[in-house]
């Protein structure tokens, strides 16, 4: 019988931790190219970390969610989950939380395009 201790358990989670974050530098710079004109790599990196806890802490665990978490930080700053109609909304339990990331999504990209 095989068994795979914690230590190889953990191993595997922080390569894949960080797999998923190297995508995610270079999927920010596909989609946000503007914003990334001025942010350094490392500078993403640690964005990322911090967003990620943050999105955890309202039960964003996809890797889907914490993209969009990622290009709301970059698009809004790191602590746009601080305003309080986000918070509202990011709280509310009418909705999924991944269905609310969509709608704070929308909404953060037609008011950065001036759209109303």
């Amino acid at each position: 019988m095989l068994v795979i201790s914690q230590a190889q358990m953990d191993a595997l989670a922080a390569y894949a931790g960080e797999s998923f974050h190297e995508r995610l530098v270079g999927y920010v710079h596909e989609v946000l190219p503007d914003h990334m004109k001025q942010v350094a790599k490392r500078d993403l990196e640690t964005l990322i970390v911090n967003a990620e806890t943050r999105a955890r802490g309202y039960g964003v665990t996809t890797q889907r969610g914490i993209a969009k978490w990622v290009c709301m930080a970059l698009m809004a700053g790191q602590t746009f989950d601080e305003i309080p109609e986000v918070r509202l909304a990011l709280t509310q339990a009418k909705m999924d939380v991944e269905r609310q990331l969509d709608v704070l999504l929308e909404a953060l990209c037609h008011r950065a395009s001036g759209v109303s």
